[in-house]
């Protein structure tokens, strides 16, 4: 808008100084012609012929500015029709901009969500390892524990078969030889020996029902082991999915770079629009200045011209 205003008042101060121009022209035609009325056709021949040639030659320069001066009007229309381009341009460029910030602010937000699910699931893939790794380290304790219990069952029962076995050994010698003294021998060896296998079998009752407390001890853990290997088989896949992740962060990371360099790109661009627009705007009101002054100069020297040869035709009559 200011730059049409400029281009109007300049336009318009062109049309004023060529009308003035015009008037002079018409005055100095009608001086001449009142001269040559009141002069001798002889003695003012000469300079009336000067003036017509002056003033023939003062009309095709007003042809010449005229010409000027429309050519002038044209680069004005077209410095205004470039600039109304340019504000068109300006207003596409700020749509375009408004669109590229709205777009930052989503890949900034999808890249903040990124990280921050990156982050929970390392945390998560951590935990789940320690609690694992602890839970390895139980199942083979619980593991030898129970090898060492299957062990002592093994040797207490062993223990048993063979006090039983001497047993009967003893029954077998004592009904043999019937003598009193040995009869009470060996019921007192068969009692000791039933004490010991009752002992025997109670520690034999007593490591069975460790042995399953164990055995159920072990199983839980093995299944706690089980599930601890599916999430961290799960964890692996979130794994792979971070690196998918991760390549959809780089990708957003130099997809913000080229927004950003197209952002920086396109105010430079309107810049120099800016710089060309007020250069341009500058050489023409230098030109219009310049033709102004080109015309009034010529005036002057045609004026004077004028004035220098029809004094000395006045002194003549």
């Amino acid at each position: 808008m200011l730059c049409d205003c400029r281009l109007e008042i300049e336009n318009a101060r062109l049309e004023a100084a060529a009308k003035q121009q015009t008037n002079k022209i018409e005055a100095l035609q009608k001086g001449v012609q009142d001269s040559a009325m009141q002069s001798d056709s002889a003695a003012v021949g000469g300079v009336r012929n000067r003036l017509e040639d002056l003033v023939t030659g003062l009309q095709c320069s007003k042809m010449t500015l005229e010409d000027q001066l429309s050519q002038e009007v044209q680069k004005q229309s077209m410095l205004s029709h470039n600039a109304q381009d340019s504000n068109a341009l300006w207003e596409e460029e700020l749509k375009s901009r408004s669109k590229l910030g709205l777009r930052l602010a989503e890949l900034e937000k999808e890249k903040g969500e990124l990280i921050s699910q990156m982050e929970l699931e390392k945390k998560k893939a951590k935990k789940i390892a320690e609690q694992k790794k602890s839970v390895d380290t139980r199942l083979d304790q619980e593991m030898k524990r129970n090898t060492e219990l299957q062990k002592e069952m093994y040797r207490l029962r062993t223990l048993v078969k063979t006090a039983k076995k001497k047993l009967r050994e003893q029954d077998s010698a004592g009904a043999e030889f019937g003598s009193p003294m040995s009869s009470m021998k060996g019921e007192m060896g068969h009692r000791q020996t039933e004490a010991d296998i009752g002992r025997m079998k109670d520690k034999v009752d007593d490591l069975s029902v460790q042995l399953e407390k164990e055995v159920s001890r072990c199983s839980q853990l093995e299944r706690v082991n089980g599930e601890l290997k599916e999430q961290l088989a799960f964890l692996k896949g979130l794994g792979r999915s971070n690196e998918r992740l991760e390549r959809s962060k780089r990708h957003l990371e130099e997809e913000l770079l080229g927004l950003r360099r197209q952002v920086e790109a396109g105010v430079m661009d309107q810049t120099l629009v800016d710089q060309y627009r007020r250069d341009a705007e500058e050489r023409a009101r230098q030109e219009i200045r310049q033709k102004l002054e080109e015309v009034n100069l010529f005036l002057q020297v045609g004026g004077h011209q004028i004035h220098s040869r029809t004094w000395p035709c006045s002194d003549y009559i």
